[in-house]
């Protein structure tokens, strides 16, 4: 977890392999959950922060679907664009699977 967001954007994944990619915005942070259910120990990251933008790297099933509409709810209201980055994998369970596909 981010103990001082330092930068504009933030890359959020499940796993690291998912964040530190070479589609991965540069000069952003990471936040890896490790699973999906800990989405809610994010919030206090974006209660005081100056992030523009969210990149979401998550899974492509249920708890993915789950997840992102959550973080979506829970940094509604904010000035934070949300940006859901399943698309760079159609038909991969996750970012990992695609680069292992490569």
């Amino acid at each position: 977890m981010l103990s001082q967001p330092s930068r504009e954007k933030v890359c959020l994944g499940k796993e690291k392999a998912e964040n530190k990619n070479y589609r991965s915005p540069r000069g952003a942070d990471y936040i890896i959950l490790n699973s999906v259910a800990l989405y809610e120990r994010i919030k206090p990251v974006f209660g005081n922060t100056h992030y523009l933008s969210v990149y979401l790297y998550l899974d492509s099933d249920k708890a993915g679907d789950e997840a992102t509409t959550k973080i979506q709810t829970l940094l509604s209201g904010t000035n934070i664009s949300i940006k859901d980055k399943r698309t760079l994998y159609p038909g991969y369970k996750d970012f990992n699977e695609y680069l292992c596909s490569l």
